[in-house]
């Protein structure tokens, strides 16, 4: 038998060898020449066609050769062979490119959106939610609305059209306008004096660095400094004001007034003389080159809340616009600088889950004052108050003693919610001990949802808007037996009629129960009262408290006590 010698298998070249732009030791001449003969070049989009389609990855060929792409990447179905995508080149290696699908589309929308900024052209975008100075906006990729209006709000989760405005590379997204540039032109050539200072402004950094490049020499005001200037341009975000000395300083929109200013033209307008307070210099060199000057007309204003006793007091009817929601209720403008909190409470008489269920931001409504409390500005209000309760008008409908039907809505552990008057969205609780005379057992059982009922009305609350119904009422109580019999100490044996996790129902009497609490069955850890006793079980007990007019008799079950163990007799010895 011959043997068989394994001849050594030559060495895999490394990545560097076969890739020389991974190679560290390539000079610049290589690179270069390799760079240049690549038929497709790392970084770009490429339109690439379906070889093959597996489970998890397709095959798709470029230029440069063929390439994987997760099936994970796709939008949508599976493309068939022979079909184009466009494919991101990530990097060509000798085994094939890399490619990605995701990164293509980034770039392709990326474009889109550049495109449509520099046409002008709307693109169609879903909010996602309200952040900090206006929306987050989904236009395929996230971008910013600078939005604080509040005559036509968008909510999340509606779509709208928008106009790419400008790219903030502070925060590396898209900002969006609600409306054309022709339309803003327009609005603000009808709205403001002629312009002094040709400039247009797309964003607050490039309004700024116009503002802040004066051609002459400019000097500079002092912190804390009040002056009077001219306002000489409007932003979305604030008013820029001319200064004594030439220089130009920035009175932002939340610094013109202690209300809130949904734009800058609702305060001032362009050539208007305003006094400010300068607040903050932040100098760029000679000349005035790029300072940045922070104004506020706000703080020589008079605090709205020092003297807001002089103008509010509980009591007092007021409106506003509601400006924002929490879970817990909905804050309204009452006058600029005070804001009231309306408690989800307080909103209506239907008592809303969320403040958004009844109000919308913007909506101008109607309260009362609650509470007032200048120091901790804690401003109260009631919006229900003022519409009246609307169970006065149903306790004319529904007056005490009064028989009525209605469709049970749903239960609770405490009883059974019957609605009476579904147009008003008045409900009625029949209390689990006024649903018969006798155990009920499993409520649902008896009393399912959407089941018709009669109950008597035993009473109205008009503050806690509630109505109180009673169904054993409809029947005369059934005469008991009488409790003389029994006293506390005395000994007797029950049934056991129903066992539960807080104690067992032991009948003494044909129409008489007792409880005897699982905190009085001495169980062991863990253990339950039916691991005790069984419905139907004999059992001796001893009452341990009585209350006749409520006829709750409390109970002890006597357990019989293990008889001890007997020793065995010893084995007598074994006879030798």
């Amino acid at each position: 038998m011959s043997e068989t010698n394994e001849t050594p298998q030559a060495p895999t070249p490394n990545a560097a060898a076969a890739d020389p732009l991974l190679d560290r030791n390539a000079t610049l001449a290589e690179l270069t020449a390799h760079w240049e003969s690549l038929a497709s070049k790392p970084g770009t989009v490429e339109a690439g066609r379906v070889v093959e389609v597996g489970e998890s990855e397709l095959v798709v060929e470029v230029a440069a050769g063929r390439g994987r792409v997760a099936v994970s990447e796709l939008r949508g179905a599976r493309p068939a062979v022979g079909e184009t995508l466009r494919v991101f080149i990530e990097q060509v290696l000798a085994d094939g490119p890399v490619l990605s699908l995701i990164k293509a589309r980034g770039l392709d929308l990326y474009d889109r959106l550049e495109a449509a900024a520099d046409r002008d052209e709307p693109v169609e975008g879903v909010v996602l939610a309200r952040v900090k100075g206006g929306l987050s906006v989904d236009v395929g990729l996230k971008a910013f609305l600078p939005d604080r209006r509040t005559d036509a709000p968008l909510g999340e989760g509606q779509k709208n059209r928008f106009w790419v405005r400008d790219w903030d590379e502070r925060k590396d997204t898209f900002v969006l306008a609600r409306e054309p540039r022709s339309a803003r032109d327009v609005r603000e050539a009808r709205k403001n004096k002629p312009r002094e200072v040709d400039a247009t402004v797309e964003g607050e950094a490039g309004a700024e660095s116009v503002a802040a490049a004066p051609a002459t020499p400019v000097t500079l005001p002092a912190e804390g400094e009040v002056l009077k200037g001219r306002v000489a341009r409007l932003a979305d975000f604030g008013a820029f004001v001319e200064l004594p000395g030439g220089a130009t300083g920035l009175l932002h929109v939340k610094d013109m007034s202690w209300g809130r200013v949904q734009h800058p033209a609702d305060v001032v307008a362009i050539g208007d003389e305003v006094e400010v307070k300068v607040l903050k210099i932040q100098s760029a060199g000679e000349g005035g080159k790029g300072d940045k000057i922070q104004l506020s007309r706000r703080v020589l204003l008079p605090a709205p809340w020092a003297t807001v006793s002089d103008r509010l007091r509980v009591g007092q009817k007021v409106s506003g616009p509601v400006i924002s929601f929490a879970d817990y209720g909905a804050f309204v403008e009452v006058e600029p600088g005070v804001e009231g909190m309306v408690h989800v409470s307080e909103i209506g008489w239907g008592n809303p889950k969320h403040p958004s269920d009844a109000l919308s931001v913007g909506e101008r409504v109607e309260a009362e004052i609650i509470h007032l409390d200048p120091e901790k500005k804690h401003l109260k209000l009631s919006i229900k108050k003022l519409k009246g309760s609307p169970f006065a008008a149903l306790r004319e409908k529904f007056p005490v003693g009064t028989r009525v039907r209605g469709v049970v809505k749903n239960i609770a552990s405490f009883g059974v919610f019957v609605t009476l008057d579904a147009e008003n969205g008045f409900e009625g609780l029949v209390h689990s001990s006024d649903l018969s005379w006798t155990p009920v057992g499993k409520v649902a059982e008896h009393f399912p949802a959407g089941r018709e009922v009669e109950a008597l009305v035993l009473g109205i609350d008009e503050e806690r808007g509630r109505c109180s119904l009673g169904i054993k009422q409809l029947t005369a109580e059934p005469v008991r037996p009488s409790l003389d019999a029994f006293s506390v100490g005395q000994t007797l044996e029950g049934k056991v009629m129903r066992v539960k996790d807080f104690g067992a129902f032991i009948e003494l009497a044909p129409g008489i129960e007792g409880l005897a609490h699982a905190g009085e069955m001495g169980l062991a850890e863990g253990q339950k009262p039916r691991d005790k006793v069984q419905a139907g079980q004999k059992v001796r007990v001893t009452i341990a408290s009585l209350d006749a007019e409520a006829r709750r008799v409390g109970l002890v079950i006597d357990f019989p006590e293990a008889a001890p163990a007997v020793e065995a007799p010893a084995e007598p010895p074994a006879e030798g």
